[in-house]
């Protein structure tokens, strides 16, 4: 079994959502919530923190109704894959991404 969580990466954020973490050797950034794996460059981390919180922004256009359950949708940019979460789920992972944020600038400050 891989083990992600170990000296090679750098934890930038985690909550109970997930976690966000970045390879020392290849600055590549993981990101974990729930049951959704991502691999992605730094520049594709920033366009998903932009990406969610603009959805966090207009919250109300992007929930509905879905088995007597308010859900986020959010469309992937891959055709026809949608995924919908909880509001505090939904939550939680902008807190996810807020703060690996907030880290990876903090790093790039202090480098």
């Amino acid at each position: 079994m891989m083990d992600l969580k170990n000296e090679s990466n750098i934890i930038l954020h985690e909550n109970v959502a997930g976690f966000v973490i970045k390879c020392k050797n290849c600055d590549e950034i993981t990101v974990f919530f729930g049951n959704i794996i991502s691999h992605m460059t730094e520049k594709e981390f920033i366009n998903l923190f932009h990406g969610m919180n603009k959805i966090m922004n207009d919250l109300h256009q992007f929930t509905v109704m879905i088995s007597e359950s308010e859900k986020v949708i959010v469309r992937s940019p891959i055709e026809n894959l949608i995924f919908s979460f909880e509001i505090n789920d939904f939550h939680q992972i902008i807190e996810l991404l807020d703060q690996a944020k907030l880290s990876l600038d903090i790093r790039k400050i202090m480098n």
